[in-house]
């Protein structure tokens, strides 16, 4: 293995990626003022709106993942949908890398027999719908965010057209190098493909519209936290925040996403709205309580109680590791439930 590779799975250099941002995100926060939490009548009815809104759009998103499940011909029950999407979010709040997806392929897949790659394919349809959604929303309602960006000056331009030609050429190289091995990787992402059929056709345009509305109500919920907080933001200012933060959420890190939400959350609310750097710390904060801690608890609590904790995570994968060494004999063999394994050998 290369010294490259070794570094890039080395946990040290994981927590030190991670710990980068939450560290410059703390450290700008030690020097601004002490935020005002909310405290009159008016302020705690917010929040307590905002928890109750967020709680209809956790509904919606498990009922969206069963709509996609159903679609997929894979019999999971409603139950099964509601509470797994709730470990899912807590794992993803208190696991790196949104380690609450690989929970809920594991726990749906041994729940209901099914491949491991068709439930991944159920978790990338919704992450489709969100990307689509949310690229929506950023374009038509915080536009005036995007014009915060400079202009990249022609040289740039031309730099990034250049290294995207070049990007292609030496994939089409790698490709045809090891062209012999296309086959064997097309059967192992085939059944994740089979989840995103729905999505073509009057079903895709219904759970389309039905994420959109999922990113609505969470941008209500962002606007009531706001309003705790005595900040301005309205809809659109909402919308334009809940799309660039969840946008930058969407990339895998450190358990919460902590330090790069924070600052998304902060630079995004400083240009949309009036607040002060107390203010928009405040409100960081505010959200980190209502959006990742009630979820987490009840997350937590359904895993252990329903689920059977962390060990059936781990019994779960030395069966995945028992199954890859029975199919596939051989140090070059792939397993047929991982997919990442197959990609692996190919290279």
């Amino acid at each position: 293995m290369s010294l490259l590779r070794k570094t890039a799975k080395s946990p040290l250099f994981h927590l030190v990626l991670w710990s980068l941002p939450l560290v410059a995100v703390v450290w700008w926060a030690s020097g601004q003022q002490t935020p005002e939490w909310p405290s009159t009548g008016t302020q705690l009815a917010w929040v307590g709106g905002a928890l109750a809104v967020y709680a209809v759009a956790t509904l919606m998103r498990a009922e969206r993942w069963h709509m996609i499940l159903k679609s997929s011909e894979i019999n999971a029950g409603r139950a099964d949908s509601y509470g797994l999407t709730v470990v899912g979010y807590a794992g993803n709040n208190v696991l790196p890398a949104r380690g609450g997806e690989v929970l809920r392929v594991f726990l749906l897949s041994s729940r209901t027999g099914t491949e491991r790659r068709r439930v991944i394919g159920t978790i990338v349809a919704e992450r489709l719908l969100d990307a689509i959604a949310l690229g929506g929303i950023l374009v038509i309602a915080a536009y005036q965010l995007v014009k915060r960006f400079d202009t990249p000056s022609p040289a740039l331009a031309a730099g990034i057209v250049i290294a995207g030609i070049v990007f292609a050429l030496v994939a089409a190289y790698g490709w045809w190098k090891h062209r012999h091995h296309a086959e064997r990787v097309l059967d192992a992402v085939r059944p994740l493909l089979v989840p995103l059929k729905p999505l073509i056709g009057p079903r895709g345009v219904l759970l389309l519209l039905g994420s959109i509305a999922i990113w609505i109500a969470e941008a209500t919920v962002y606007g009531m936290v706001a309003e705790s907080v005595n900040i301005s933001l309205g809809l659109k200012g909402a919308l334009g925040v809940v799309a660039f933060t969840n946008l930058a959420a969407l990339i895998p890190g450190a358990p919460g996403n902590a330090g790069t939400y924070d600052a998304a959350v902060i630079w995004s609310t400083r240009q949309l709205s009036t607040a002060s750097k107390s203010q928009a710390l405040g409100y960081d904060l505010m959200l980190r309580f209502i959006v990742f801690v009630p979820i987490s608890i009840i997350g937590m609590t359904l895993l252990f109680v329903r689920y059977g904790g962390l060990e059936r995570l781990k019994a779960a994968r030395a069966a995945a590791s028992r199954d890859q060494a029975a199919d596939a004999p051989g140090a070059t063999a792939a397993s047929a439930d991982d997919p990442a394994d197959v990609v692996e050998a190919t290279a």
